[in-house]
């Protein structure tokens, strides 16, 4: 599953041939997730063990499955990083731009290849690469004030210009598209001599000119198909959502997103959850910052007039970030879950008492229904339970016990797969809890099997692994036909291990995967060589 991991982890890799496991063991510790370049390559940044003072550059050809040490590449004077983000260009993985120590960095063109030291005594993060041109990219060095200086880059890092003081928020944003210049920039501006300082404004010739585009502006967001600008509205003391459907135009027009509520949105905590329809879905929390629920609304072609779509649902806020128990069903459009706060009402301030219950629906939010339980349990067991449905974990799950969300891949269309129980709400107990899965995008589901598990999907579907998360464990199980037969298993460690993950390439159409454990440890498991079926 697509999460963020420990900062610090031992791989030990272990790869399937045929009915053999061949394993090799690279003791290592992570400093950073894992960036791939594509389905085969990634690069890391890791250190072999506790007492190596400093990290170093770890390369990997084959999906993962075994690392070289590549650190000579960046060998500059004897001085490795420390401390090193990796960015990697998502429209673009030749190019990589890895941020070093004292005034090192470096630069590739070739997805890992071969590295060049970067030219500027400055170290550079908040890498905002450009949508079209590889070479572009913004960003803010480190030696920074309160108010920092956004810099550019026209050769992929190798040299940076300063471009603007007193930038708050800096993005690209639709540069490139339609007949939006590619030297577009969109920009938070700062004056502290302003009784309002915060603006949003453009520029399309690297901030030698630029052009205020909604004024009293502190925060803006890209969203496919809208803009969206946080703006306080001075003559009404508070702030409004302006949006704009004009992406890839040169010139905008914003206006006043309309609530059921009113136009004004507390700054306790708003989200912008998707757009992929059309139709924008925003998560707002009409509590405190300690609420546990949200309403989500749903808004026209425009994204400007909205409507409720669904009541009540399981959101939490930590530093300014809010999650919602809200899932995009990839690759099948207007299909979405959510789980509700059934005792919505109660002022209780334990999320452990909180009754959850797991809705979906199929026409883009229009109407919402309760997931129909399956017939059977994984061991051919007729389910009884009269008036009962199917109620799946969520990210707030995720968060604090050790549930597998409802989870979904864009290139396994139609397939599902949570943890959870059959009964009115969600359990509390855990050991009630089961594995299930629906290949029809939430129509009819099964118990794939018994227990929490943690799990990832390959190959389009084809592949299915999952993890027992209730206890240690020395097995994996997994599914070839989308769990129409019972589950197979495989013995990957001798030593029953606690999972934490299951993580696979970003497109989930391999068939190598790696298992993360509580401890750290990291297996790779190849199944295009196991099973020579899949060839």
């Amino acid at each position: 599953m697509r999460f963020i991991f420990a900062a610090l982890a031992v791989i030990c890799f272990a790869v399937i041939v045929k009915s053999d496991v061949v394993s090799t063991t690279i003791p290592l510790l992570l400093a950073d997730n894992i960036n791939w370049l594509n389905a085969e390559d990634a690069i890391v940044l890791a250190r072999y063990n506790d007492s190596d003072p400093v990290n170093k550059l770890f390369k990997s050809s084959d999906g993962g499955m075994t690392w070289t040490d590549v650190t000579s590449m960046l060998s500059t004077a004897n001085m490795y990083p420390p401390y090193s983000p990796i960015y990697v260009n998502p429209t673009n993985p030749n190019y990589i731009y890895i941020v070093g120590s004292g005034t090192y960095s470096w630069v590739s063109t070739d997805g890992g290849k071969s590295f060049q030291q970067s030219a500027s005594s400055l170290l550079y993060f908040r890498l905002r690469w450009h949508p079209t041109n590889p070479l572009y990219a913004l960003s803010i060095a480190r030696q920074q004030t309160q108010v920092p200086t956004v810099y550019i880059t026209r050769d992929a890092g190798m040299t940076w210009k300063k471009l603007r003081d007193n930038v708050f928020q800096y993005d690209w944003g639709d540069a490139g598209t339609g007949d939006v210049p590619t030297t577009r920039i969109y920009f938070i501006t700062y004056n502290e001599d302003e009784n309002i300082p915060f603006n949003l404004a453009q520029s399309d010739d690297f901030a030698l000119t630029e052009q205020i585009i909604e004024a009293h502006s502190y925060q803006f967001v890209f969203l496919d198909k809208q803009m969206f600008a946080m703006t306080y509205l001075p003559t009404e003391g508070n702030g409004v959502l302006k949006v704009t459907p004009d992406i890839g135009k040169k010139y905008k027009s914003f206006y006043e997103a309309k609530f059921p509520f009113g136009d004004t949105l507390e700054n306790n905590g708003y989200a912008l959850l998707d757009d992929s329809t059309g139709a924008v879905y925003i998560g707002i929390n009409h509590g405190d910052m300690d609420s546990h629920w949200g309403n989500i609304y749903i808004s026209d072609a425009a994204g400007v007039n909205y409507v409720v779509s669904l009541e009540h649902v399981s959101q939490v806020s930590a530093q300014r970030l809010v999650a919602y128990d809200f899932e995009v069903l990839g690759g099948v459009e207007g299909v979405y879950m959510a789980n509700v706060i059934q005792n919505w009402q109660s002022d209780n301030d334990d999320r452990n008492l909180d009754l959850f219950v797991s809705y979906f629906t199929l026409d883009n939010g229009n109407t919402w229904q309760l997931l129909n339980p399956p017939h059977f349990d994984s061991n051919g067991n007729r389910i009884n339970c009269a008036g009962c449905n199917l109620h799946l974990a969520g990210y707030v799950h995720y968060l604090g016990k050790n549930y597998g969300p409802f989870y979904t891949a864009r290139n396994a269309i139609g397939l599902i797969i949570g943890t959870g129980s059959v009964g009115m709400q969600l359990t509390q107990n855990i050991k009630e809890v089961n594995t299930y899965l629906s290949r029809d995008a939430g129509l009819t589901w099964i118990e794939l099997m018994k227990g929490t598990s943690i799990y990832e999907i390959g190959d389009h579907g084809g592949v299915i692994v999952l993890a027992p998360t209730s206890d240690a464990t020395n097995v994996i199980y997994y599914t070839l036909d989308y769990g129409t037969t019972p589950l197979k298993t495989f013995v990957f460690t001798q030593t029953a291990v606690n999972v934490a993950n299951i993580i696979i390439e970003t497109t989930a159409t391999a068939r190598k995967f790696i298992i993360l454990t509580e401890d750290g440890i990291m297996f790779g498991l190849d199944f295009s060589s196991l099973f020579p079926n899949l060839r």
